[in-house]
């Protein structure tokens, strides 16, 4: 409730944890609601309410405007938005997250977005506390698992700091090794209608690695079909296709995106307490793999141009400073290439705005096809754009007359030849032999490039 109410911006954040029979929620925590409400219970078996349609179908439900639902409210939140997540782990219910903003429809998308992974991440910590809550049953269980849970924690923390799914991966096996005993295990990501080997006791899985199509079937794809952990004796299941020595085997969806499968050679060689565990590592690697895709689509967006996709003038200045140290250190020449559309008003003016950005869109497209894989572009401006070329010279003015004839043809074949467009080029060279400053590289490249679109402009 802090970081929603701190980071997410909610006025009012809220968990209600469902209790034995499944009739009944409890208010435990809150920010921003009187501290007497802590404790209040809303009775689901009488009349609908927005918590007992979200207990009932275990859906997300966002009403925009709470003064205009169609649901009697809790009388907790007043008039404005709400947004309701149930916390659940493998379809169990615990109960219900709730946010709330005083404005109608004060959550956008990606507000709803990182509700929906602080919730899960919340469900998967209650879980865990359940777990843990269930072994102090039994002192000597207690005793025996207290080692694995603080693996679990420490798995869970370890997986919260990957930055890429490679260290999800690593660190997920590392886990799996130290909480459950086995001799073999695998994560396998589904990709259509084939499993992928993503990682193993060995490692990362080499590119090649086997594939399972869902026809093949097996114990993996009918985990994922059925949504539910399967463990047991690989004998017991007709579909099992795992080696004879096998006589023990685990197999935990990873959500629908994939399955964790641990075997052993020994009977009955997991318990209860081991399916337990391995789900809950299983959820923290869900959680880490959701977390990381995240963070890579909100960078991708903070760096990348939404017209074009190409990389954004905000993240030009960190490339540019990044090969001018890299071209200093190793002595390495490199080039900046500046282009701009002539007379590009005329296609906004004739043909309209949309046809403009097609125009934009069009041409990023062409640069993409014409330069090298890695030579950095970006969308300087409206109509402007910027190549880094690595490790080039005077050559960069050969790659800016291919660009100019390249977009000459392309304009012909886009019908737009009559409206006498052009592409004006500026080259900068970094040269290790010459002192110059970043600035003073992209001047160069701006001044010429400017200098051609005079020239082209006289001319027409």
């Amino acid at each position: 409730v802090q970081i929603g109410h701190h980071l997410l911006g909610a006025q009012v954040c809220a968990v209600f944890l469902l209790d034995k029979e499944a009739k009944k929620l409890r208010l435990v925590t809150a920010y921003g609601l009187p501290q007497e409400s802590i404790g209040r219970t809303i009775d689901l078996t009488h009349g609908a309410s927005p918590v007992a349609e979200v207990i009932r179908t275990g859906r997300w439900l966002y009403l925009s405007d709470l003064s205009a639902s169609a649901f009697g409210d809790e009388d907790l939140f007043g008039e404005g938005a709400k947004l309701l997540i149930p916390l659940m782990v493998k379809r169990k219910i615990l109960g219900v997250f709730a946010a709330v903003s005083t404005e109608p429809n004060g959550f956008s998308r990606g507000d709803i977005r990182l509700f929906g992974a602080l919730v899960n991440q919340a469900a998967v910590a209650l879980a865990a506390q359940e777990a843990m809550e269930a072994v102090r049953q039994s002192e000597q269980t207690q005793r025996e698992l207290r080692g694995r849970l603080e693996e679990l924690h420490l798995a869970a923390r370890e997986l919260g700091a990957c930055a890429s799914e490679e260290e999800v991966w690593r660190n997920a096996i590392r886990a799996a090794r130290n909480i459950l005993g086995f001799d073999e295990c695998d994560f396998a990501v589904r990709e259509g209608d084939e499993l992928v080997s993503r990682a193993n006791l060995e490692g990362l899985s080499p590119p090649g690695a086997p594939r399972i199509h869902k026809d093949q079937g097996g114990i993996a794809w009918r985990t994922i079909q059925e949504g539910r952990t399967l463990f047991g004796d690989p004998a017991d299941f007709p579909e099992a296709v795992a080696a004879e020595e096998y006589r023990s085997f685990i197999s935990v969806p990873i959500g629908e995106r994939g399955v964790f499968q641990a075997a052993a050679k020994r009977e009955n060689a997991f318990t209860e307490d081991d399916v337990r565990m391995a789900e809950l590592l299983v959820g923290h690697v869900e959680e880490a793999l959701r977390r990381v895709e995240l963070e890579n689509e909100l960078r991708a967006q903070a760096i990348r141009d939404p017209l074009t996709g190409l990389y954004n003038r905000r993240y030009l200045a960190e490339m540019l400073e990044r090969e001018w140290e890299r071209a200093k250190r190793y002595g390495h020449p490199f080039a900046l290439l500046i282009m701009d559309i002539d007379n590009f008003k005329l296609i906004n003016d004739r043909f309209g705005h949309l046809r403009g950005d097609e125009v934009l869109k069009g041409v990023a497209q062409l640069i993409c096809r014409t330069v090298r894989e890695t030579d950095l572009l970006f969308r300087y401006g409206g109509d402007e754009f910027l190549i880094i070329l690595p490790e080039m010279n005077g050559s960069a003015q050969c790659v800016a007359t291919r660009l100019r004839r390249a977009f000459v043809r392309w304009c012909a074949e886009e019908g737009l030849d009559e409206l006498k467009i052009g592409l004006s080029t500026g080259v900068g060279i970094w040269d290790p032999s010459v002192e110059k400053s970043v600035d003073q590289l992209l001047r160069e490249a701006d001044e010429a490039m400017y200098r051609a679109k005079r020239k082209h402009t006289s001319q027409s």
